[in-house]
């Protein structure tokens, strides 16, 4: 897998290599143009240094005087720093030959093989050849001009890496700069889900314009998840209100039916587990038949209301109070300590719905009254449905011990 390489160094690379291959290029093509032009130049110099020396040794080769041209060849290839100079007769026998003595070396060996130049002139008297005139110029010249042009060149990379290097950094906090901006944006939009943070305005064009569409995108994603949200709580809503709709009675707003069976069920099954106790008690409003009869079903409502309400305020918060159906409630008492607590508070609930009368709107008032039956997990039954029959038969009995002894009780 190939490893990820930054925008910066990607950057410094490609400018790197753009300048080096132009700055090599344009350093060859100056280094060969100016060997070039040396060259001819110097050959134009050895030339008029081999015609001057024929001129001047012409006396001295029409006499043989070895001696006379050797002098003139060493001041001529001292002063002019040729390399070598020497006069060739006629028939080929060497008169005098000179060589400027240089240390030895790798440049002298180089220079020679690599830049050996020279320039013949023949020495004529009354337009007869007598001899000719050989001079060799001096190679390391170009050695040492091809140094000083890779010494340019070398110079010139060093001061364009700086420059690059001057240059990169602004590239860095124009383009990469903003680039990683974005990118830590969104890693923490991502991370965060912070959908309503923005990008800042860009100065290059391209990437203002990126950071527009992404903050377009974050926008619409902002919108989304807003609507969604909504429909979230809507659901959720509408899930608490059914759910309360399924576990609690529509007209006194305690629990259903169903749902006190299924508590009650569940208690039963705890208590077993860990051999405690629980109380149920079955609650029955006196004399509702007569009142639903005799003021109507709206004050019956009303009478199941104030009942549900004083069952609940007879309780504690961990009791559960129920309506099975009609004028039927039950409570459950969980956890119960000891079985004479279900009896004291079958008691508190009497009283709690006793403690104030019932007023109508024809200025009439009711006393409520109540039936309570008692059972006890697992003294009076083993299971929910027997715990709910012996609590019914409780309460009957304690109907009809209440009956007649008290006739303005509804």
């Amino acid at each position: 897998m190939m490893t990820p390489v930054s925008l910066s160094s990607l950057l410094q690379r490609a400018q790197l290599r753009v300048a080096l291959v132009a700055l090599l290029a344009v350093g060859a093509v100056l280094t060969l143009a100016s060997v070039a032009y040396l060259r001819s130049t110097t050959l134009r110099n050895l030339e008029l240094v081999g015609r001057s020396i024929a001129y001047s040794a012409e006396a001295a080769v029409v006499f043989r005087d070895a001696d006379a041209s050797l002098e003139l060849l060493h001041q001529i290839v001292e002063r002019e720093g040729l390399s070598a100079a020497r006069i060739v007769l006629g028939g080929g026998q060497t008169l005098a030959t000179y060589r400027r003595a240089r240390p030895p070396g790798w440049q002298l060996q180089l220079s020679e093989r690599l830049f050996a130049i020279g320039a013949r002139s023949v020495i004529e008297v009354e337009g007869r050849s007598l001899a000719q005139v050989e001079v060799e110029g001096d190679g390391t010249v170009f050695l040492s001009l091809l140094g000083w042009c890779m010494a340019g060149v070398a110079l010139g990379m060093l001061l364009t890496a700086l420059g690059i290097r001057l240059v990169s950094r602004r590239l860095e906090h124009s383009i990469v700069a903003p680039l990683r901006a974005l990118s830590a944006h969104t890693r923490a939009v991502r991370e965060q889900r912070a959908y309503a943070r923005r990008l800042p305005p860009a100065a290059v064009s391209e990437i203002d314009a990126l950071s527009a569409d992404f903050n377009a995108l974050l926008a619409e994603v902002q919108a989304h998840e807003a609507e969604l949200l909504r429909h979230q709580e809507a659901l959720r809503t509408d899930n608490d209100s059914l759910s309360f709709q399924a576990q609690h009675d529509a007209l006194t707003g305690a629990c259903s039916r169903a749902y006190f069976e299924e508590c009650l069920a569940d208690a039963v099954t705890r208590a077993g587990q860990r051999g405690g106790r629980v109380g149920l008690l079955f609650i029955d409003a006196d004399k509702f038949k007569r009142v639903n009869d005799e003021h109507g079903h709206e004050i019956g409502d009303r009478l199941l209301c104030v009942l549900a309400e004083r069952l609940r305020a007879g309780v504690r918060e961990s009791d559960l109070v129920g309506r099975l159906g009609g004028d039927e409630f039950v409570v459950l008492i969980d956890p119960l300590r000891h079985a004479e607590d279900a009896q004291r508070v079958a008691e508190q609930v009497q009283q709690s719905v006793r403690q104030g009368r019932v007023q109508l709107a024809s200025g009439e008032e009711l006393r409520p009254g109540i039936s309570v039956g008692v059972a006890i997990y697992p003294d009076d039954g083993a299971d929910a449905d027997a715990l709910l029959r012996y609590a019914d038969v409780e309460m009957y009995r304690h109907k009809l011990r209440q009956r007649g002894n008290d006739p303005a009780r509804v």
